[in-house]
């Protein structure tokens, strides 16, 4: 799990990559922005932004 400052653009950053993107940017009733990927071993790696 990893906080950034712009969601956004790591989020397009990581779908131009061809990685697979496991969950679109979703918001969260607990004050963040999501979106899950998948790494190269198939586990889950969730970026982050604060409201």
């Amino acid at each position: 799990m990893f906080y950034v400052d712009d969601l956004e653009g790591e989020f397009k950053r990581i779908n131009e990559l061809g990685i697979e993107i496991t969950t679109e940017i979703e918001s969260k009733p607990w004050g963040v922005k999501v979106f899950t990927f998948r790494d190269p071993d198939g586990h889950g790696v969730h970026f982050l932004e604060k409201l």
